[in-house]
């Protein structure tokens, strides 16, 4: 099977009726306790007593892959649900992908992906942030987050497995608000990972200074894993600054290989300022958001089960405007799977039920709930050379119109060639931030409702030499109601609307070549044309066209050293159409040198110290530099 990013040929990992809170935990408890009792019904040999699919790459360079149908996942891929065997396209990062990139960054990872663009608190995939990203089958997109918000600080790069990126669907598995896609990360079995851990620390400009520890233990068959992290960064322009302080905990108890019992709490604490728009300035603006997420999960053979609970909690508060607006979001959910072999196939069965509540200090108290069930059927017909996915999902909505979510795939191989394609429909459900906040920058709007998205995605993926792969994606997502973000001209707030018909059109260009084996050159080339139906206008804060191009050199064994540029293009401002952004093109390196238990880092971002805005009008920052030195034990 080829890979979607191999280098030098090397092998592949790459409001409505409403219930008390307890009640909801209840329910979440006896569904906890109904996957005990199936475990007690079914006898030991209807479960699988073989360990997990283990990867056997020791690339040098990061070599991405799409999953085969059949592959063996070593942690859920979703909700409560193993995912692996039904989920076609997905592209896979491997550890020793990771540690290939020399990347301190889980978004410089995420943004290898043609089509992806991440940052240290969200990503979006083909312009859009309808992504929903797991750790461990633990949601961790923050339910105060306007745009579904994602803090990557707490996650050491070395505590990952791997990392499942789907692109223009998985909501059939994972839910609502994954239109477009899902990111799936997959931490180390504590049960067999080496005791250990590192220590690091980084300094930078404008006052930047960052240090965090992991640790992991295991005796027998229980391991124990504690991460802690703070950062303070003075900021580039008026009220920018930051400080943040996270940790975490992670048991898990392995009874036999797949049979675990994991338990994980995180919490990131953040205080900051919030500088505005450059001609509306907010000097006086402050924030500040605490996520603490929780997760109890059984894996038992072809069952798994996990229960979590996630509360985020944000302030926005400005003394001179006479603003103080605070909101805390509490979500509970539990979801329940079984995978396994039919006389069609491959099918899976899950079920589910999340509960959110919101108290606020604009809107008082508010709550809803989703119930969902869903049924996802893989096969092939040989000898052909296809792999077919069909599934449904049934969401029913407390504070919504109910939606019946179905996905259809297809996959065709044969060396050196794969071609697939896949057509999915969801929905996106309004944040109860964008219906009801008020901020220095944002009005509410009640009145918000769902937007409906279809999709269609055809990928093409060429193994064309040994030191040479090659892909291409070709995509057409079309909304009805897409929920955005207007802010009028000459204003400095705006709000949430639900526009009419938009569609996101476009398509993805990769490429890999190892010329010497110390040397790799990356591509990646994505083209989006977003345009808004009703109007025919092109629609905001959303670029062109994307490019970037990395050079990873490999001197000596120890050394390494990535040169990269990123070009965006030009981008408007308003529903209009009369006011844009130019185009830009930034340049960064990367350094790193091993010497016994030490690595030291460097990395450096708009190297050339040019001056530029993001998409939506906020000013960049300037040349940013980070040393570190981190200490493995």
């Amino acid at each position: 099977m080829p890979s979607i990013h191999s280098a030098a040929g090397r092998s592949l990992r790459r409001s409505g009726r409403r219930r008390s809170f307890p009640k909801a935990a209840g329910r979440s408890l006896s569904l906890l306790l109904l996957s005990l009792a199936l475990l007690a019904l079914f006898p030991d040999n209807l479960f699988s007593q073989e360990p997990p699919g283990s990867s056997d790459n020791g690339a040098e360079a990061a070599d991405f892959s799409l999953a085969p149908p059949n592959e063996s996942n070593q942690a859920p891929e979703n909700e409560g649900g193993k995912g692996g065997a039904a989920d076609e396209n997905e592209i896979v990062i491997s550890a020793e992908d990771i540690e290939a990139l020399k990347a301190n960054k889980l978004e410089d990872v995420l943004n290898q992906v043609p089509g992806v663009s991440a940052s240290s608190s969200s990503v979006a995939i083909h312009g859009s942030y309808k992504v929903r990203v797991f750790l461990d089958g633990t949601p961790l997109n923050d339910p105060t987050s306007s745009y579904g918000a994602v803090n990557f600080a707490h996650i050491p790069l070395s505590s990952i497995e791997k990392i499942v990126v789907i692109k223009d669907a998985g909501g059939l598995r994972h839910g609502q608000d994954a239109t477009a896609g899902v990111v799936t990360i997959h931490s180390k079995n504590l049960a067999r990972k080496k005791a250990g851990g590192f220590l690091r620390l980084f300094s930078g400009n404008r006052e930047f200074f960052k240090s965090d520890v992991d640790l992991a233990f295991n005796h027998g068959k229980l391991g124990l894993g504690v991460r802690a992290a703070f950062e303070r960064d003075r900021g580039f322009k008026i009220n920018n600054d930051s400080e943040k302080k996270s940790g975490g905990f992670r048991a898990l108890y392995a009874f036999a290989p797949e049979r675990t019992l994991n338990f994980a709490i995180d919490r990131v604490h953040e205080e900051y300022g919030l500088s505005g728009l450059p001609d509306f300035p907010t000097p006086n603006s402050r924030g500040l958001s605490d996520y603490l997420s929780s997760s109890f999960s059984l894996a038992w053979g072809k069952i798994e089960n996990n229960l979590y609970v996630n509360r985020g909690k944000v302030e926005n508060r400005d003394r001179f405007r006479g603003l103080l607006s605070a909101l805390t979001v509490t979500e509970i959910g539990d979801f329940l799977a079984w995978e396994g072999d039919s006389s069609f196939g491959k099918i899976a069965l899950g079920t589910g039920y999340a509960r959110v509540q919101a108290d606020s200090s604009d809107f008082g108290r508010q709550s809803e709930y989703t119930i969902h069930a869903f049924a996802d059927l893989s096969f092939k017909i040989p000898p052909l050379p296809f792999a077919f996915k069909a599934g449904a999902r049934f969401n029913y909505n407390s504070g919504f119109e109910n939606s019946l979510n179905p996905e259809l795939g297809v996959v065709w191989r044969s060396d050196p060639f794969e071609i697939s394609y896949k057509l999915s429909y969801g929905v996106n459900t309004p944040t109860f931030q964008q219906r009801y906040t008020r901020t220095s920058s944002m009005l509410p709007n009640p009145s918000l409702g769902v937007e409906k998205a279809l999709n269609q995605n055809i990928a093409v993926q060429i193994q064309a030499k040994k030191n040479l792969s090659l892909s291409l994606g070709l995509f057409r997502n079309s909304l009805d109601g897409r929920i955005s973000y207007v802010r009028p001209l000459n204003t400095g707030a705006g709000s949430y609307r639900n526009l009419g018909k938009t569609v996101f059109t476009g398509l993805d260009l990769g490429g890999d070549y190892s010329p010497v084996e110390a040397l790799d050159l990356k591509f990646r080339y994505s083209y989006l044309v977003a345009k808004d139906k009703d109007l025919g206008r092109f629609l905001t804060a959303i670029s062109r066209d994307r490019a970037s191009i990395e050079a990873m050199i490999r001197p000596l064994d120890d050394f390494s050293l990535a040169l990269k540029a990123e070009h965006t293009g030009r981008s408007f401002l308003d529903r209009e159409n009369t006011r844009s952004l130019g185009s830009r093109t930034l340049y960064g390196l990367r350094a790193e040198y091993v010497l016994f238990q030490f690595a030291l880092s460097l990395n450096v971002e708009n190297m050339f110290d040019k001056k530029y805005h993001y998409i939506d009008g906020l000013l960049g920052p300037p040349r940013t530099y980070r040393a570190s030195v981190k200490w493995s034990f």
